[in-house]
């Protein structure tokens, strides 16, 4: 798994697509905490979701606050394995 920085990158979705052919890539890590987690809502990480769908590149993901922005995700992105984890 590759702990993922979601940036407002333009060519973060053809990396994302290259990354599942690395031997042992079998999914992808985003932390959204502190400053970032604005990210999941202006739009910064909106490139991202579709990518790793497409790639078929399951995403775990942490943030103190979004599990309403993460319950949007899941609705945009059916095929899109989340896995939410450490939210309390």
């Amino acid at each position: 798994m590759v702990l993922v920085l979601v940036s407002a990158n333009p060519h973060g979705a053809t990396q994302l697509a290259g990354w599942k052919k690395q031997s042992g890539m079998l999914g992808l890590r985003a932390l959204f905490l502190g400053a970032s987690e604005r990210w999941l809502t202006d739009g910064t990480s909106d490139w991202f979701w579709p990518a790793a769908e497409r790639a078929r590149l399951p995403v775990m993901l942490l943030s103190a606050s979004g599990a309403a922005a993460f319950g949007r995700v899941a609705e945009r992105h059916p095929q899109l394995r989340l896995i939410i984890y450490q939210m309390g």
